[in-house]
């Protein structure tokens, strides 16, 4: 259910994650990591989002849309990414900068997919503070990956996954959404 990437370690990789990971890299907080999906056993936590490319659907439009001036440094990355590991992208749905933080309760987020449509989900790790992700396969089975630095995993986005807060630091990753 996930397949790990090899992750080229370009220039322009080490490069966007010094940006990433620096402090002058904006981050806005949402209070939900699932708008209003709560579910028994775990935990609807708030986290630190940044936007390069919005979802389709968000605010009224039907397309997704340019949300920062470093989009095209994160395309480029992701262009370098699936050359390396002869993958076949014919679009990007969103990118997006996500951190999650330690939260006192420690359990997953609400299992929730991140379209309503046919795409993969790929992921990519910048810190190595753990927070394991778990994916829920159609026969119910679980498989979680448990992130290291530079890790880079893709998964079908069709399948429920939830991410876990780490126990200390903060967890980065991009996410990008594709079909």
């Amino acid at each position: 259910m996930i397949t790990q990437l090899k992750n080229p370690l370009t220039s322009s990789y080490k490069s966007f994650k010094e940006y990433v990971l620096g402090d002058q890299f904006p981050w806005f907080w949402w209070e939900e990591s699932t708008k209003g999906l709560n579910v028994d056993g775990y935990d609807n936590f708030g986290f630190f989002s940044h936007s390069f490319l919005t979802r389709p659907g968000e605010n009224g439009f039907l397309y997704s849309k340019q949300n920062c001036q470093f989009l095209n440094n994160a395309h480029h990355v992701f262009l370098e990414i699936i050359k390396e590991n002869d993958i076949k992208v014919e679009a990007i749905h969103r990118m997006n900068a996500n951190c999650i933080i330690p939260t006192k309760q420690q359990k997953y987020s609400s299992p929730h997919v991140d379209h309503e449509f046919p795409h993969k989900n790929c992921l990519i790790y910048m810190t190595n503070t753990g927070g394991n992700l778990c994916v829920f396969g159609q026969d119910g089975r679980r498989t979680e990956h448990s992130p290291k630095e530079d890790d880079i995993i893709i998964f079908d986005g069709n399948l429920k996954h939830c991410p876990k807060p780490p126990k200390q630091g903060r967890r980065i990753s991009i996410v990008i959404t594709y079909s």
